[in-house]
């Protein structure tokens, strides 16, 4: 078969190559050596145009380096492998992680910006927004020289790159992928992260995407679970997140009754309005009325109206814990989620026993050894209750745009490194600190002595900036370095 743009591409040069004999100046050489340079040029892949960044006219100025600062170390152990946090602009932590860690990485994960037309990435101190023309190749610019950076870190010859990405992007990530990583195996895998979905004028979208870079030898670890039971975890009735604050649900904002004596619901009161005092609710004798309230005496919700808790305490799915005296929601109260209910229900769950209080014991059975498939569907991983309310829970007061869910973050890197005890791993995007939650979680699951390398800038969030630029205060300035995301969310995370 007849290559046609190939006998188009040497007439083009031969013509070129008359035109250089009969314009011989230097200012003709010098076009005429461009316009071959782009016929030249590869005609198949991703095409872009390159844009620089601000960090790269530092880079050519300057030589970043890494100053630590002592008031910020956290050490329980001197003889474990520590942790770090970086912080400043990725790019340059790249360059300064390939002089230390060359060749030592065992696993990356990265959540970089979805080039969603929001403006939720910066490029050259400019937000990207949907009418910038060039949105895609500045994307493409930006993740291909950090992607580059990247694989001189993972070791070739057992070590995976993850990257997540929504629909945004996911084509022009897998080209590029495919590009700089030819060697390498790929897959991708869908994770649901928002079971009731987003809403669109298309299909509903409810997850997104993870891609697996595999490089040399390495695969994902095969899960090894045992025969037997185990009990099915109960949450916390009282919400944590920041957007469960009293009055956003006025009916979950109620009295429950408590019985001294044998430690059960007596009573569940009804809803009071936000602007009814809880201290002027009545009081019964002989129990302790518990409100959602945190330690700080910021009032909070119940996770359920009245009459659910009242159902799922009528069936013994309700728990309280042990009184604690001084603080100012006495008792804790736990209940067997709906989607666990539901499972009982369907006989997907067991009841195999009743304890002294009443309460049932919710049992599931393990499984067999097995290795995940290309879709996760568990609830665990839908990021508003198990991402963005446990930072919330962590962070009173502060926001984070779509923090992941901790527990698929966990999974994610458990696949990967799962029998690596003493991994690296790498997370560049760090933005709330969720990579290194997991890690720790995973270590001490299995007393694993693995370490997490973060990096992230200290950018504010849009309407942050705006406010701090209306009051007068400029990047630098402390109140502004103190809004930060990794002074504000990513270290106080990980102090947590």
């Amino acid at each position: 078969m007849a290559n046609i743009a190939k006998m188009k591409r040497d007439r083009m040069l031969a013509f070129l190559e008359e035109l250089k004999a009969t314009h011989s100046d230097d200012a003709s050489i010098r076009a005429l050596n461009e316009i071959e340079n782009h016929i030249r040029e590869k005609k198949y892949g991703l095409i872009w145009e390159d844009h620089t960044e601000a960090v790269d006219e530092m880079l050519d100025n300057n030589i970043p380096v890494f100053c630590e600062d002592p008031e910020r170390r956290l050490c329980k152990d001197p003889s474990l492998p520590f942790n770090f946090i970086i912080e400043g602009d990725n790019l340059q932590a790249l360059y300064l992680l390939e002089k230390t860690h060359r060749g030592k990485v065992d696993c990356i994960y990265i959540d970089p910006p979805f080039n969603t037309g929001a403006k939720d990435w910066k490029y050259n101190n400019d937000y990207v927004d949907s009418t910038d023309a060039y949105s895609h190749s500045k994307w493409l610019s930006m993740m291909k020289k950090r992607l580059l950076l990247a694989k001189h870190l993972l070791n070739p010859d057992d070590s995976v790159l993850i990257v997540a990405i929504d629909e945004h992007e996911y084509n022009h990530l897998g080209v590029l992928l495919e590009e700089y990583f030819p060697e390498a195996k790929i897959q991708m895998i869908s994770v649901v992260i928002n079971p009731k979905g987003r809403a669109t004028n298309y299909f509903t979208r409810t997850d997104e995407y993870l891609y697996f870079v595999f490089l040399g030898e390495s695969s994902v670890d095969t899960m090894l679970v045992s025969e037997g039971e185990v009990e099915v975890r109960w949450p916390y009735l009282k919400r944590s997140d920041s957007d469960s604050t009293r009055g956003h649900r006025p009916r979950q904002f109620y009295p429950i009754y408590i019985n001294d004596e044998t430690r059960k619901i007596h009573i569940i009161g009804e809803p009071i309005s936000p602007d009814v005092d809880r201290f002027s609710v009545e009081e019964i004798a002989g129990c302790t009325t518990v409100f959602p309230v945190n330690e700080d005496g910021t009032e909070m919700e119940w996770g359920l109206t009245g009459a659910s808790l009242k159902e799922l305490n009528r069936r013994g799915f309700v728990s309280i814990g042990k009184k604690r005296n001084n603080n100012p929601m006495p008792y804790s109260i736990s209940y067997l989620s709906t989607a666990d209910v539901k499972k009982v229900d369907l006989g997907e769950l067991s009841v195999t026993g009743e304890r002294d209080d009443g309460t049932r014991i919710v049992v599931s059975k393990k499984g067999k050894s097995t290795r995940m498939q290309t879709v996760w569907t568990s609830g665990l991983y839908d990021a508003g209750a198990y991402g963005k309310t446990i930072l919330g829970s962590i962070l009173p007061g502060r926001k984070f745009p779509f923090p992941k869910s901790l527990y698929a973050v966990h999974d994610t890197i458990k696949y990967i490194i799962g029998s690596k005890k003493d991994a690296i791993v790498v997370d560049f995007f760090a933005g709330s600190g969720t990579t290194m939650h997991a890690v720790n979680l995973l270590n001490a699951e299995d007393g694993g002595r693995r370490q997490c390398i973060m990096v992230t800038n200290n950018e504010v969030s849009v309407d942050e900036a705006k406010m701090l630029t209306e009051q007068g205060y400029q990047i630098g300035d402390e109140k502004w370095e103190a809004l930060g995301i990794a002074h504000s969310i990513t270290w106080p995370r990980t102090k947590y």
